[in-house]
């Protein structure tokens, strides 16, 4: 994803964007219409998932963006890789967990990179007796 505009310079933040599609700015009939590279950026982002089966999974992704020198002084960038899974132990019980690692530097915020953690666990458990069977009547 590119939002940077193709010009030499990028006016220091002040450029007024414009769009001959959406005639309503930023928005599509009241709905905002935006990137997560946010403007003058550039990203990329990327996922594998591998299935073991049917109903359990693992997921990698890594995510970059980073923010024009002109626009932000110094400029910004952002790398973050997250793990994700979802195993199905039994019919009746399922354990999910996800880590995520994020990295940034904006020296305009912080003068050192910055970097942070967040992980979830969660066990789902669904009881035989409160769950409608695939083949029961009404």
């Amino acid at each position: 994803m590119n939002t940077d505009r193709p010009s030499s310079t990028a006016l220091h933040g002040r450029f007024f964007y414009f769009n001959g599609i959406y005639h309503d700015s930023a928005t599509n009939k009241g709905q905002i219409v935006a990137s997560w590279v946010g403007r003058e950026g550039k990203g990329i982002q990327a996922w594998t998932t591998w299935w073991l089966n049917g109903q359990s999974r693992l997921q990698f992704g890594y995510r970059n963006a980073k923010v024009a020198k002109d626009f932000v002084p110094s400029g910004e960038t952002l790398n973050d890789y997250s793990a994700r899974t979802n195993l199905r132990l039994r019919d009746d019980v399922e354990v999910g967990a996800f880590f995520q690692y994020e990295k940034w530097n904006a020296p305009v915020l912080a003068t050192q990179p910055v970097a942070n953690y967040t992980s979830a666990i969660q066990v789902t458990f669904w009881p035989r007796g409160l769950s409608r069977s695939a083949t029961s009547t009404y």
